[in-house]
């Protein structure tokens, strides 16, 4: 088993009977201009899918599917190569593969996946939407467990006891979504140690020989989020916590290779990583786009409002917001600091510009509202580009208004039926408790 990092999320996974390559993202802007990749994609598309049989893509994050990459497969090649995603991916994500034809396999959730050759591929959920793959090829095993927010060493038990001990271990090691105030330097930080505490627990209970950080090669890269690029952690970082936690770190540059349980010198990259990192803040930043009216912006809310309305039960919707200790889907006040306006947003009580005065709950420029509207995932993009200003209180009142969107985006409705159903009032209730905390509980 040979591993070769293509950038961020992106592996190319070499095995005995062919490559399987995991969340592909090569290049361009992501998150609505509020990401770039920290370093450019040393290899092309043509020798990066050299081999492959597979693709993986964990979840629809712009940062692990993104559709320009598939779009240069040409037809002759996308007939040999599988897509493999969790069943619960949408729909429109499989109109789209099977429209360029690629042959897409929902695989269900704990259920071993034979490959050719004897390998084993078994695929399973953690949080909202963020999905692992467990490799096993005869002699070495591969847990990717890119994004999943395991944070605590008992959660990394219970996955442990479902597919054992694996050889390599890779995850995220950075902060990826807005992680507090502007002025509140501190909790960028606590965000940076969190990620890293919970790298340290997920190696205590899986116990890996060997683990690639990975997935945070990124920076936010908006003149409205550079401030978030202070705190991020590097792999050098991750490297420290990874030895002090009892495994063997493999830190591995864009383009390199290394062969599953053989020596590794990270000498050399660890310094070529320093170099980027210490230059980040000198990285190119989008400007904001042109400003979007409020005629415009009223009419891209009918249609998110329509979205709403179609996919849960309208009937739950007002019952929910009627509650106290939930204060959902009420009121929020947005400044448009571009157009120098207020607006009232709510997805029961409609939207409409208000007369400046009150503080507001949020500010952000009116493209960003736009975005949110038009967009599936558009709230998501908000809390991962962070791209607005509000306090912690501003924070929780917009997710508990808007936060509609990340169920809904990840296969979750509101209604009758999903409120009964035992499965899905764990996610919910741990969201609505991050949001009360004042924590962002949106991974990329």
């Amino acid at each position: 088993m040979v591993i070769e990092l293509v950038n961020h999320a992106c592996v190319k996974v070499e095995l005995s009977t062919g490559a399987l390559l995991c969340d592909p993202w090569l290049s361009g802007p992501a998150f609505n201009d509020g990401w770039e990749l920290l370093i450019p994609t040393p290899l092309d598309a043509a020798s990066i899918l050299s081999g492959v049989s597979y693709i993986w893509l964990s979840h629809e994050h712009p940062d692990h599917f993104a559709p320009r990459f598939f779009d240069v497969i040409a037809p002759a090649q996308a007939a040999t190569i599988t897509v493999l995603h969790h069943e619960r991916a949408s729909r429109a994500l499989k109109e789209y593969l099977r429209q360029r034809g690629l042959h897409a396999l929902g695989m269900v959730e704990g259920q071993p996946y034979r490959l050719p050759g004897g390998i084993v591929a078994l695929c399973g959920s953690l949080g909202w939407y963020d999905h692992w793959l467990y490799l096993r090829d005869g002699n070495r095993t591969l847990l990717n467990l890119n994004d999943c927010a395991i944070a605590d060493r008992s959660s990394a038990r219970c996955l442990a006891a479902r597919i054992g001990r694996p050889d390599l271990l890779l995850s995220q090691f950075s902060y990826a979504a807005w992680p507090g105030p502007r002025a509140e330097r501190a909790a960028r930080q606590r965000a940076a140690n969190y990620k890293l505490e919970g790298l340290a627990a997920q190696i205590a209970g899986l116990r890996p020989a060997f683990v690639l950080p990975f997935a945070s090669l990124v920076y936010f890269a908006h003149q409205e989020n550079a401030h978030l690029n202070d705190c991020i952690n590097s792999p050098r970082h991750a490297a420290r916590t990874i030895a002090g936690a009892g495994a063997t770190p493999v830190v591995l540059y864009p383009g390199q290779r290394w062969e599953v349980g053989a020596a590794r010198d990270n000498r050399a990259a660890l310094q070529a990583y320093d170099e980027v990192y210490g230059r980040r803040h000198e990285l190119p930043l989008h400007q904001p786009s042109q400003g979007v009216s409020l005629a415009e912006l009223s009419r891209a809310y009918g249609g998110y409002r329509a979205r709403l309305m179609a996919r849960n039960s309208p009937r739950v919707m007002r019952w929910a917001g009627k509650l106290p200790m939930l204060e959902a889907l009420g009121p929020l006040r947005v400044r448009l600091y571009d157009l120098d306006s207020d607006v009232m947003v709510s997805p029961l009580q409609g939207f409409q510009p208000v007369r400046a005065g009150a503080a507001p709950d949020v500010t952000m420029h009116s493209s960003s509202l736009a975005y949110l509207f038009l967009h599936d995932f558009g709230y998501d993009t908000l809390l991962v580009n962070g791209r607005f200003e509000a306090d912690w209180r501003g924070y929780s009142r917009m997710a508990k208004s808007l936060g509609l969107d990340v169920l809904n985006t990840s296969g979750w409705h509101l209604g009758a039926a999903s409120l009964l159903h035992p499965g899905r009032l764990g996610p919910l209730w741990r969201g609505l408790k991050a949001v009360r905390s004042g924590a962002a509980f949106t991974n990329s």
